[in-house]
C-alpha cells in the first residue's frame, strides 16, 4: 500500500497514516511528531493515566484523551508532553506503585496531594 498509493513515501496526514495496515492513531501521531515535526499528542497508557490523575481529562478512550489534551496544552508543548509524561509514567508515576513523594507534579495532582 505504501508503494502503490504513496509512491514509497510515508504520508504525513493522520487519515492517510491510519489507512495503512497496522498503523493506528498512536503510531500515526508518533510518525507525525518524530518524522515530520508536526505537533501531535501520543496517548499511551502512561499519558492517559497521568493526564486523568492531573485532571486534564476524564476520558478513557485514547482519541478523546488526545482531543482533551489538545484543548488544554499549548501546541508547541504537545511532543514534549508525550516524551516527558511517558518517561514519568515509567519511572516515577508507575501504575502499580507511584512514587508521589518524588514527583515534581505532586502539587498539581489530587492523588499526590494526599502524600504531602
Amino acid at each position: 500500500m505504501l508503494l502503490e498509493k504513496h509512491g514509497g513515501k510515508i504520508p504525513s496526514s493522520i487519515e492517510e497514516l491510519t489507512e495503512l495496515p497496522g498503523v493506528g492513531r498512536k503510531t500515526a501521531n508518533v510518525i507525525r511528531g518524530n518524522i515530520y515535526d508536526i505537533p501531535s499528542i501520543v496517548v499511551d497508557t502512561h499519558v492517559g493515566r497521568i493526564s486523568r490523575k492531573l485532571g486534564l481529562t476524564k476520558q478513557e478512550d485514547p482519541e478523546k484523551v488526545e482531543h482533551d489534551l489538545e484543548a488544554v496544552l499549548p501546541k508547541d508543548h504537545w511532543i514534549l508532553w508525550n516524551i516527558q509524561i511517558i518517561a514519568h509514567g515509567r519511572t516515577i508515576c508507575t501504575a502499580r506503585k507511584p512514587a508521589c513523594g518524588e514527583c515534581f507534579l505532586r502539587e498539581y495532582c489530587p492523588e499526590g496531594q494526599k502524600h504531602i
